[in-house]
């Protein structure tokens, strides 16, 4: 289940584009 902890991460880093926006 690798993909999904690709996923996860990418995930993750869209979560932290966001705050950076902010």
């Amino acid at each position: 289940m690798r993909f999904a902890l690709h996923i996860y991460i990418f995930f993750l880093t869209s979560k932290i584009k966001i705050y950076s926006r902010i």
